[in-house]
């Protein structure tokens, strides 16, 4: 059990190393539309940006960090989705 355990750390680990983003609540989750839900980002970079990227879900207030050249950032945002049954994803957007 705990071999499958640390596999499923690692694989989950080198997931947000590649994509140099990560989030709460976990971005592969599904969420209730029409109802606010409030996402931590924390990027490798400065400056994020948050945006409706597939099919335009909506962003309700940012929290965005005050622009400080740093190796990571966490910031907030609350975000909802639209009732259409279809996916849709936020963005960000930040520099390295």
């Amino acid at each position: 059990m705990k071999k499958y355990f640390f596999v499923c750390a690692f694989i989950f680990s080198f997931k947000i190393l590649l994509a140099q983003i990560s989030s709460t609540p976990s971005k592969d989750l599904e969420y209730c539309p029409v109802s606010n839900t409030t996402f931590t980002v924390i990027v490798q970079g400065y400056e994020p940006f948050v945006f409706g990227w597939t099919n335009n879900p909506i962003i309700i207030s940012a929290n965005y960090p005050p622009v400080n050249v740093t190796s990571s950032t966490t910031f907030t945002f609350v975000g909802r989705f639209k009732d259409v049954n279809i996916a849709q994803t936020f963005g960000v957007r930040y520099k390295r």
